[in-house]
């Protein structure tokens, strides 16, 4: 498993305040690039499927050509 580490960009003498708009920001884009990776995760899938699918038909019609 790999794993990413986003921080907030704040000094530490920062206000609290902006510390804690930091940590909003820098979860925000935590979520956007999970989402990213799963939305690539779910293409990768799709993709996998349907090369199995034409693997398949490829593999009928040619058993078909031989049987001729």
């Amino acid at each position: 498993a790999s794993h990413i580490l986003i921080t907030p960009s704040v000094s530490e003498d920062a206000s609290t305040d902006e510390k804690k708009t930091a940590e909003e920001e820098a979860l925000k884009e935590a979520k956007k690039i999970i989402k990213e990776l799963k939305n690539g995760k779910k293409r990768i899938n799709h993709l996998n499927q349907l090369f199995l699918y034409l693997l398949s038909l490829f593999y009928t019609y040619y058993l078909e050509y031989l049987k001729k």
